[in-house]
């Protein structure tokens, strides 16, 4: 997936790590606004096309109709990745065979890198600053419909791999029903942190390419 094809980005997308909220897209002069709704469905459709969808997951309408927060990564001309998180009440098992509990949890539902910084850290770096923003970390999430190679990137950073398969395709680790104790996730973090206003603003440098060879 070719992310320099990508719309052109508005200037105050400068390089770095930025949040958008349905209140920071309606915030934006039109001109703007345009621009940002073009680079969003643009690499929308890109992560589907990475997972094996028929339609993208992620858009701008969508982004405007709920209470997301993307988190998108900005290089120089173009976006290099995603990170979608929001708040779902789930019915699943926690044990095979078990009856179905209730959990809510913050959850990821859309994560992309552009095929050519994979393996560079740029996903770890998007992943890392949304879990320091929501305060939570990988265990505490769920997953919705997490492909194979998202399954192996948590595999290899976070030491997750523990699952029961459920029937509406989420995956919640085991490990998060050991520190939650209980039926019950972590509450979704935006009830916290609403008084924190969001900007479209660089939030993090983003992690320079490494060398050849040089592992991540």
């Amino acid at each position: 997936e070719d992310c320099t094809m990508q719309a052109p980005l508005p200037r105050s997308m400068r390089p770095g790590i930025v949040v958008v909220t349905r209140d920071t897209l309606r915030a934006l002069a039109p001109a703007d606004a345009q621009l940002v709704r073009k680079a969003i469905d643009s690499i929308g459709e890109l992560s589907a096309k990475a997972q094996g969808l028929s339609k993208p997951i992620t858009s701008h309408a969508q982004m405007l109709a709920c209470d997301n927060r993307l988190y998108l990564s900005v290089g120089k001309d173009s976006l290099r990745g995603l990170l979608r998180v929001g708040g779902r009440q789930l019915f699943v098992h926690r044990k095979q065979s078990s009856e179905y509990v209730q959990t809510s949890p913050l959850c990821v539902l859309d994560f992309f890198v552009c095929t050519a910084l994979q393996r560079g850290g740029e996903g770890r770096a998007l992943f890392d600053f949304m879990c320091q923003r929501e305060g939570t970390c990988a265990a505490a999430l769920g997953y919705d419909r997490p492909s194979h190679k998202f399954l192996a990137f948590l595999r290899k950073h976070f030491d997750l791999a523990s699952f029961i398969p459920q029937l509406n395709h989420f995956v919640v680790f085991d490990e998060y029903w050991r520190r939650t104790r209980g039926t019950s996730g972590p509450a979704p973090a935006s009830a916290a942190r609403a008084a924190q206003p969001l900007v479209m603003a660089p939030a993090r440098t983003p992690p320079a390419a490494p060398a050849q060879g040089q592992p991540t």
